[in-house]
């Protein structure tokens, strides 16, 4: 496993009740191999781990360990996790089929200018719901993706008096960081 330089982990309860025989936190983080890592907080062992497919090539680097090589970056920024319960379901345990979920949201910092979206309600299997591509059409100018995903609400097509809106869930981003 590669440092996780910048990231700080975030532990997401799975189950409410700390009673409970079944218990489950998971720790979610970021590291410089690439990877977004899931960890069983009461076992220690990793569940799975993610890796963007433009991020393979770091793998062999890691594994030539050469001292004397450039500074490989991967997964290098800080995430965000949207933990969100049905409000009509009476547990607060997390179930997809109940409408609840476990969306991760992080960025490449120093490793590359894209933002991915995990959907980790399903700890057997994690999906990735999208990425933007730094650089690709709506975001060629975008430079590395050093900030952190901010998830808010806003009003959407509101009428011209501003009532009648939806409200729709939404990420902020940075335009990110070009060195030049």
């Amino acid at each position: 496993m590669a440092d996780a330089l910048h990231s700080r982990p975030v532990v997401v309860a799975y189950t409410g009740d700390s009673q409970a025989s079944t218990q489950e936190d998971m720790l979610f983080f970021t590291s410089n191999d690439g990877a977004f890592h899931a960890v069983d907080t009461s076992t220690g062992d990793e569940l799975f781990a993610f890796i963007p497919q433009n991020l393979l090539p770091n793998q062999l680097v890691y594994f030539d360990n050469d001292p004397d090589a450039d500074r490989s970056y991967g997964l290098d920024g800080p995430l965000t996790i949207w933990r969100e319960e049905n409000p009509d379901d009476a547990d607060i345990t997390i179930d997809a089929s109940d409408g609840d979920h476990v969306y991760a949201y992080f960025g490449m910092r120093r490793g590359g200018e894209n933002y991915y979206a995990l959907d980790a309600t399903n700890l057997n299997e994690p999906k990735l719901m999208w990425t933007i591509f730094g650089g690709s059409a709506g975001f060629q100018d975008m430079g590395e993706s050093w900030s952190k995903p901010v998830r808010s609400k806003v009003h959407w097509n509101c009428d011209s008096d501003g009532q009648n809106c939806t409200t729709k869930d939404v990420l902020f981003l940075s335009g990110g960081y070009d060195s030049v």
